[in-house]
């Protein structure tokens, strides 16, 4: 399986990920989205908003494709660099937007991980 990344993990999530997946193949050039399996949007302090408008467009093209992901540690002050709480609703409403659309919205690292052990 292969997965298109786009956004940020830290690097404590991007390693739990591929050492509890080393058979998915984790992609982050967007040149190699077209084959990939999942396209995971990774919403971070440090996502551009360009890639909250990705994932939304990409839920209506690919819905099946589409998984939402908001890194909790985001939801925390962490180097003066995170979401505020004002901004919580409206990612809330974009993750309501993705999931009306066919695809998956995700808020913990846990999740994610049993939603791609049966994605497998």
């Amino acid at each position: 399986m292969k997965a298109y990344i786009c956004g940020k993990f830290n690097s404590e999530e991007k390693s739990t990920l591929q050492y509890k997946f080393p058979s998915i193949e984790f992609f982050e050039m967007a040149q190699d989205k077209k084959d990939c399996d999942i396209h995971l949007y990774v919403i971070s302090p440090l996502t551009a908003l360009i890639t909250i408008a990705e994932a939304v467009d990409n839920s209506n093209k690919h819905p099946q494709k589409t998984v939402f992901y908001l890194v909790p540690s985001a939801l925390k002050e962490n180097k003066n660099v995170y979401i505020s709480m004002s901004q919580i609703p409206e990612l809330a409403a974009v993750g309501k937007l993705i999931q009306a659309n066919g695809g998956v919205c995700l808020y913990e690292l846990k999740e994610l991980i049993h939603w791609l052990n049966h994605k497998e």
